[in-house]
């Protein structure tokens, strides 16, 4: 982290020392306008590389700190429903009027009721610190390996399970379970974010996405569609440019399609726009194939 930082500084005294040089005849001033353009759009991906860097410390760290107290959580959920069962096996039901029958009866389903309830919640929690930390995983690995495609996009989907719900998004996922993919798996995330984000967002309030995985030679394809608004013909060229947004001031930075872009392109693979209409936009993610999917 501290090095990106010292990078950008870097970048900051160099883009001073061009600006004290722009009357230098053998420098035209286009060339040097552009140079500047270059290395500010250089230091501010710098910068936010930075702050992601950041962002993923403290997602590990809340993923952990979150880890144990859950990890109590499902072992007392374990011994509840052992109790819960012996009481409900060893309790004398004959013996009871039909009115106080009824009233355990219902006192026993309300219960079990909430006993799932906790289970299915404890179950979403452990869903989630799982996805943080394979989004977060920087590890050993940060050499291109072998990555399952569905776990992958699954652990992306959980993650952002509030967003869908609160959008009532229908989310169709076609991805055959051999479905492997050659890259660093926390970029893999990162891309299937980013991708999974802009759906969401362009679908408003409802609509419906589409994720689908084709396997070709040495290549899988995945392609993510939605049925929001798409994306005029006259901006498909500028998607992928840095801090180019369609979103008003404050609703994004304009760096996720191209930060997705361009791990895309580092692990030799291809990011590119399919169709936009105005019944909505597909993607197209090409990866290398891993040979176990081969």
């Amino acid at each position: 982290i501290y090095n990106v930082f010292i990078v950008a500084i870097l970048v900051s005294v160099l883009i001073q020392f061009i600006g004290n040089i722009q009357k230098d005849d053998f420098i035209t001033h286009n060339h040097l306008n552009t140079a500047l353009d270059q290395l500010r759009e250089a230091q501010e991906r710098l910068v936010v590389q930075a702050k992601m860097a950041s962002l993923g410390t403290i997602a590990a760290g809340v993923a952990h700190e979150i880890r144990n107290p859950l990890t109590l959580t499902l072992s007392g959920l374990d011994d509840l429903q052992e109790s819960f069962q012996t009481i409900e096996a060893s309790t004398p039901v004959n013996n009871l009027s039909t009115k106080d029958k009824q009233e355990l009866e219902t006192e026993m389903a309300r219960s079990r009721q909430l006993i799932a309830l906790i289970e299915r919640g404890s179950e979403r929690i452990s869903g989630i610190v799982s996805g943080l930390n394979n989004l977060v995983d920087t590890g050993v690995n940060a050499s291109p390996h072998d990555c399952a495609l569905s776990e992958s996009v699954q652990n992306v989907l959980t993650i952002l399970s509030p967003t869908i719900e609160s959008k009532s998004a229908h989310v169709v996922i076609d991805i055959p379970p051999e479905s492997r993919v050659l890259i660093n798996n926390k970029e893999l995330s990162e891309i299937l974010m980013q991708l999974t984000l802009n759906a969401l967002q362009a679908l408003g309030t409802e609509g419906s996405m589409f994720i689908t995985a084709k396997g070709e030679p040495q290549v899988q394809r995945v392609e993510i569609r939605d049925t929001g608004r798409g994306i005029a013909e006259s901006i498909r060229d500028q998607i992928f440019d840095p801090f180019f947004t369609t979103h008003e001031a404050g609703g994004g930075t304009g760096l996720g399609l191209s930060i997705a872009h361009t791990m895309a392109i580092k692990a030799g693979g291809q990011l590119y726009l399919g169709e936009s209409t105005r019944s909505g936009t597909q993607f197209i993610l090409e990866l290398p194939t891993s040979s176990d999917s081969e």
